[in-house]
């Protein structure tokens, strides 16, 4: 589904994403497709995939599956520059290793996005030393990058 997604053949890859049985893997499919619609411009098609995808997410029954489905959509809406959204799902992440790992990942999003002071924030949420360390880490070289102080 994804490949025919970064092909450009969208309806195909949702047509085959909707096929998938199982929840994980078929909101695992969706998040990708959305991430190769957002890449390409499609914000639309990328937001209606990704709401699908959650929808989907929250189907599975095993939380752990759950927590990595939501994981991989919460990185997407991230990487669609949905980061408040992104944010949001991350905090609905029960496991606290996961919503530590995304955090960092929408930390970085946001300061990205030029939301340091949101960045930061999001940073001193991450109850793990060391996903903290690792989101202030990347935080500060965007900045450094990016030139600001």
């Amino acid at each position: 589904a994804e490949a025919q997604a970064k092909a450009g053949k969208v309806a195909e890859a949702l047509g085959t994403a909707r096929e998938i049985k199982d929840e994980f893997w078929r909101a695992e499919a969706l998040a990708g497709i959305a991430e190769a619609q957002a890449k390409a411009g499609d914000r639309k098609g990328a937001e209606a995939a990704l709401a699908e995808a959650l929808g989907t997410a929250r189907e599975i029954k095993g939380e752990s599956w759950r927590a990595s489905a939501l994981a991989g959509i919460a990185e997407a809406q991230a990487k669609a520059g949905k980061v408040a959204e992104a944010l949001g799902t991350a905090r609905g992440i029960k496991d606290e290793f996961r919503r530590a790992r995304v955090l960092a990942g929408v930390a970085e999003a946001q300061a990205e996005a030029g939301k340091v002071a949101e960045a930061l924030g999001t940073a001193r949420e991450i109850k793990g030393e060391s996903w903290r360390a690792w989101a202030l880490a990347g935080i500060a070289a965007i900045l450094a990058e990016k030139g600001l102080k």
